[in-house]
């Protein structure tokens, strides 16, 4: 963790000039949101355990990796978590609320190779991993993934419109897996049910917003702790 938040430390200047030239994040600078309903799926164990942590609502943005979503243009995709409590919309950031970040690519090193193969048209019909690791008091060390799912709008002239309009017309559900004992688990069934107002310069997601016990660990998390830190103060 602490030789990450060193380079951290080293990248920070050039992600502050970004922020400034870009008035807005260097990753993931536009997206959509959407609001929805959590479905535990784990009742058992430890993977149990950390699903019923996660019950609740949760708002959800699906974005870009490096601008606005293009049918044409290499990118990845990110999905952004949010469990919040059922009286609040999770736009600001509870202490028991906890945040969970996804895109479309298995590891810094396929990074090139995984922007070429995520699916730009269909969003959803892409792999999601968090990459990097989590610290569960029950689970232990582990890593989060989403997969792909199918049955995609054809309608809109974009992903994120073609995501939209799936979701207003017919729902859509993602399951959200963790690695637990080296197996992948079945969590939670999260049910995106309408698009929510969100606010790209002022909703500001953290994978240290981590109210639910699930805490980042490892190298990577200790970089994006600096990098978040800076970009956020000078958006």
């Amino acid at each position: 963790m602490y030789v990450g938040m060193s380079v951290g430390f080293w990248l920070s200047p050039t992600i502050a000039a970004i922020t400034l030239i870009r008035r807005g994040r260097v990753f993931h600078p536009g997206g959509l949101y959407f609001r929805g309903r959590v479905e535990r799926l784990a009742q058992d164990g430890a993977a149990g355990e950390l699903a019923g942590r996660l019950q609740g609502a949760v708002l959800v943005r699906v974005s870009g990796g490096t601008g606005r979503v293009d049918d044409k243009r290499r990118d990845l995709v990110g999905i952004t978590l949010r469990f919040h409590a059922l009286d609040g919309d999770g736009s600001d950031p509870a202490d028991t609320d906890q945040d969970l970040l996804l895109a479309t690519f298995r590891s810094w090193t396929s990074l090139a190779k995984d922007m070429g193969a995520t699916n730009t048209r269909d969003l959803l019909a892409n792999d999601f991993s968090t990459v990097a690791s989590y610290l569960d008091p029950d689970v232990g060390r582990t890593v989060f993934r989403i997969p792909a799912t199918t049955g995609g709008s054809s309608e809109g002239r974009n992903g994120l419109e073609r995501l939209r309009h799936t979701v207003t017309t017919d729902g859509v559900t993602l399951t959200l897996q963790a690695r637990v004992d080296g197996d992948w688990r079945n969590l939670l069934a999260i049910h995106l049910e309408e698009e929510g107002e969100g606010d790209d310069k002022k909703t500001r997601f953290n994978p240290w917003n981590a109210g639910r016990g699930v805490v980042p660990a490892g190298f990577d998390m200790g970089i994006r702790r600096i990098v978040y830190i800076v970009g956020q103060a000078v958006r």
